[in-house]
Formats: structure tokens, sequence, C-alpha cells
């Protein structure tokens, strides 16, 4: 809990809170105090209270139909490798030409609201275009299967 790890270091426990946050408004003491304690008591933090806490750590969403062909690996490899060194972490999902399972998906992260929405090859119905149109997030379209 965040509280021991306060208890345990001595540190407050709104630095404590912005460290496991990786705020950049914590100065290195007690950045290092609470980095270590929560080495020490393996602290997990909750991620899903930072999400309730602050829009910048939705994560984006990633919408495909298979990854199966050779290139969308190394396309999804690449998105992670840019992602990698910031707090987001990718949602994926994988269509499979498959509608219902479409609507599930699109509809599904965009309830996390998430920071972007990546497309590859996403060859969506009319409905699925409209409810993407009316993300205010960015969206990426790559590998357009049409052409």
């Amino acid at each position: 809990m965040l509280k021991d790890l306060v208890r345990r270091r001595d540190v407050g426990e709104i630095s404590v809170s912005h460290v496991m946050r990786d705020s950049p408004n914590t100065s290195a003491r007690p950045r290092e105090r609470a980095v270590n304690a929560a080495h020490e008591r393996n602290y997990m933090p909750n991620r899903l209270t930072g999400v309730l806490v602050s829009i910048s750590t939705y994560p984006p969403a990633v919408i495909v139909v298979s990854i199966s062909h050779s290139v969308r690996p190394k396309v999804l490899d690449g998105i992670d490798s840019v992602l990698n060194d910031t707090r987001f972490r990718t949602e994926l999902g994988t269509t499979r030409h498959d509608q219902e399972r479409e609507r599930e998906i699109v509809t599904d992260l965009l309830e996390w609201n998430p920071a972007g929405v990546i497309l590859t090859e996403f060859e969506c119905s009319p409905a699925r275009s409209e409810q993407l149109e009316r993300v205010a997030n960015p969206m990426i379209e790559s590998m357009d299967a049409g052409g």
C-alpha cells in the first residue's frame, strides 16, 4: 500500500504518489526514497487509480484485422518501441474480419477514452466508421488495404 511506503521511508504521501505516477515534479532525494521503498516492498502501483486521476494515462488503442501477416508484427513492434519510453502501453484489438467482433472491440476500446487510435488495415463497417469519427482523440490509419 502507498501509505506503507510513506511510513517506511519518511517521505510524504503526495511525493510518493507523484513518483509512482512518474511525475517530473519530484526532487531527487524524495524520488530515490520512494523508489527504494517500492522496490523493498515489491510495491506495484494500481494503474486503474491512475486512469481515474489523469487523462494523460489512457492507453492508445491499436485495432488490426489480424496479426498473422508478416508485416503486422513489425508494425506492432514499432508502435511498442515508440511507446516503450513513455508511460503509455498499447491496448490491442484484432477484428479477424468479423463485424460483430469489430463492434465489440471498437466499443470496448473507445469506452476507455484512449489517448489515440491507430488503425492498421482496418476495413470497418459504416457504423464503426461513424463511431470512430466521433472520437476527439488523434487517429492514425496505417497500411490502408484499399491501396
